[in-house]
């Protein structure tokens, strides 16, 4: 009985969370009752906040950092922890829960989370946002995994996550980006959007085109050019 009823709070809370159109102080109040109880179940109750946009941007905004900032004051709670992995496997927007995570969780947990949430959402039509979060989270580590997320990310059939590899891809000094953004930016089959934003990268870059081509893509010719073996914008 007593389960129930708690487990009925929490549920009443969590409505009360993230009710898009309710009152400011509403969701604040159910927000700071929900990380009170500090189990499992009003972790995820008030971890779900981050997945709603209320009417308010302003108050939307403050709310979540709120939260975020409570969130990452509790340190390893094991309990907290664990609602945080299931938010970066399941959710659908991340980036707050990423915030915390990368402050709450050891480094190499954190790298390994964000690579098993990205190889699972991959090609998934159903997971793009969260998908182009990751990217960017896997980009901001550096190194190899920011090479292998940005590659693979390049090669889905979603414009929006190859743009997030492209944007990876365009800070990272190597000659496998080089050669990622040129095979972005010459492949017929992309989006127009998808290779001029390639084109941008490279002229940005003034990365040399491993393969040497001489022709330029139709799509890039009014606003680069090839010149001494790397495409120049013509602005």
């Amino acid at each position: 009985m007593f389960f129930g009823l708690f487990s009925s709070k929490v549920d009443r809370l969590k409505k009360q969370v993230r009710e898009r159109y309710g009152q400011h102080d509403v969701r604040h109040d159910a927000m700071a009752r929900l990380l009170q109880m500090e189990t499992e179940e009003s972790y995820r109750a008030v971890v779900s906040r981050f997945g709603v946009n209320c009417d308010s941007p302003t108050y939307d905004e403050q709310e979540k950092t709120w939260l975020a900032d409570r969130l990452s004051a509790r340190g390893e709670d094991p309990a907290l922890l664990l609602v945080l992995e299931e938010a970066i496997m399941t959710g659908d927007r991340l980036n707050q829960v990423l915030a915390v995570a990368a402050r709450l969780m050891p480094a190499a947990t954190y790298k390994a989370r964000l690579k098993l949430a990205f190889e699972r959402r991959l090609g998934d039509h159903r997971g793009v946002d969260a998908c182009v979060e990751l990217v960017h989270a896997l980009g901001a580590l550096g190194g190899e995994a920011a090479t292998q997320a940005a590659i693979a990310a390049a090669a889905d059939r979603s414009d929006e996550v190859v743009l997030a590899g492209i944007a990876v891809l365009a800070d990272l000094d190597s000659s496998v980006a080089a050669a990622a953004l040129y095979g972005i930016a010459f492949d017929p089959l992309q989006m127009p959007r998808v290779v001029r934003r390639a084109g941008q990268a490279i002229a940005g870059r003034g990365f040399f085109d491993p393969e040497s081509r001489e022709v330029v893509p139709e799509i890039l010719a009014e606003d680069f050019s090839l010149e001494g073996g790397r495409l120049i914008s013509r602005t």
